[in-house]
């Protein structure tokens, strides 16, 4: 038997926190992985086991997606949170911009365009039930906005 525990943790100072507790270093390989996200980089912690009960806490991911106008739409995971203190999906629209063209005006200034984003947060198991959530808050708040609802 291992007598070894494998405590894998995100963040620093108030922010520090743990995301998994694991017996199996293997494991503990896999799960670094899965709760390191783009902002913040998960480590492995290693203690020796004792006979005390060990809490696994669950943590759920939380992704932003973005609809853009085109049809298209990106997600990307933003960060976790424990199981049961997520919050209901956010809904804004965000500007973003892009150059028009490779040259400047006759003033030196880049020619920008300029169009609306909209940005749902939602904490869920996977991207496709991200998906899926996000693109409901959306068709419900456009059907709000055009007063369907």
């Amino acid at each position: 038997m291992n007598n070894k525990v494998y405590v894998i943790t995100r963040g620093e100072y108030s922010n520090y926190h743990i995301c998994a507790v694991t017996m199996d270093e293997e494991k503990a390989q896999r799960l670094r992985m899965k709760y390191t996200c783009e902002y913040e980089k998960a480590e492995i912690e290693e203690y020796p086991l004792d006979d005390e009960m060990v809490y696994i806490p669950e943590y759920i991911p939380v992704f932003k997606v973005q609809f853009y106008k085109d049809g298209k739409n990106e997600i990307s995971l933003s960060h976790f949170v424990e199981k049961g203190t997520e919050n209901p999906p956010k809904y804004k629209i965000e500007k973003h911009k892009k150059l028009k063209s490779d040259y400047r005006n006759y003033r030196g200034e880049d020619l920008w365009e300029y169009y609306d984003v909209s940005v749902v947060m939602v904490a869920a198991k996977d991207r496709g039930h991200a998906l899926k959530i996000a693109s409901d808050v959306r068709a419900q708040k456009k059907a709000e906005e055009e007063g369907v609802c």
